[in-house]
């Protein structure tokens, strides 16, 4: 997947910092960041796979991954995959009220 750079980073700053699946508002902040600079670039439709599988792909890059045990790994595979799935009714419902 194709990110705008400054998509990219934000959505690494969401994946490394702190901790994706600690549900602290701050992690969470990081994600609405992410998605508001993905309308920004790259408009409404979100393509969920392919977004979820580079996400998983940059986070399996990080020392992150070394540490990760097979059920690690599906943990945050599963929270990625949630929190893709949030962001495409984020940008519908966007998109469904003119904002």
């Amino acid at each position: 997947m194709d990110l705008h750079p400054d998509v990219q980073r934000q959505l690494e700053a969401w994946l490394f910092v702190g901790n994706l699946i600690s549900g602290h508002w701050a992690d969470e902040q990081r994600w609405y960041d992410f998605v508001d600079l993905y309308q920004k670039h790259h408009g409404f439709t979100i393509y969920e796979q392919p977004l979820i599988d580079h996400a998983i792909a940059t986070f399996c890059k990080e020392e992150n991954e070394k540490n990760l045990d097979s059920e690690g790994r599906k943990v945050i595979a599963k929270e990625i995959q949630e929190h893709v799935s949030l962001a495409r009714r984020i940008l519908d419902f966007l998109q469904h009220t003119g904002r």
